[in-house]
């Protein structure tokens, strides 16, 4: 069993997939299927407001609409949407969130920043 400040991220019930959109070549796609396809049972909502659904799945406008209270989002936008979706994230109760991105302290100051701002709306580990 995992500590209780652990299980969000490691046994996440809900789970948000922010930005997925159809087509293999785009990484929160694969993930949602790679969630599908290995037998994941818990309930997972793609997030993107251009589609309607996913692979079946209802695909929901924003983390706002989304009919439970997500455990794990997975945020696999790009760099400089990644803060915005944090701070959503933190303002609906997600309290784990796995980053999808890259172009962060790996890209130069400007990158360093990002991460910087993400690391200041996580808060204390």
């Amino acid at each position: 069993m995992n500590p209780p400040n652990l299980r969000h991220f490691l046994e996440p019930r809900p789970v948000a997939i922010v930005s997925a959109r159809p087509g293999e070549a785009h990484q929160p796609f694969t993930i949602l299927e790679n969630l599908l396809n290995s037998g994941w049972r818990r309930s997972i909502y793609p997030v993107n407001p251009n589609y309607e659904e996913m692979l079946g799945l209802k695909c929901y406008a924003d983390l706002a609409v989304i009919p439970a209270q997500v455990d794990l989002a997975v945020v696999a936008t790009s760099r400089g949407a990644v803060p915005a979706v944090i701070g959503e994230c933190a303002r609906y109760g997600i309290r784990s969130a796995i980053v999808v991105s890259n172009g962060f302290a790996d890209a130069g100051p400007e990158g360093r920043k990002l991460r910087e701002e993400l690391a200041s709306l996580a808060g204390p580990a």
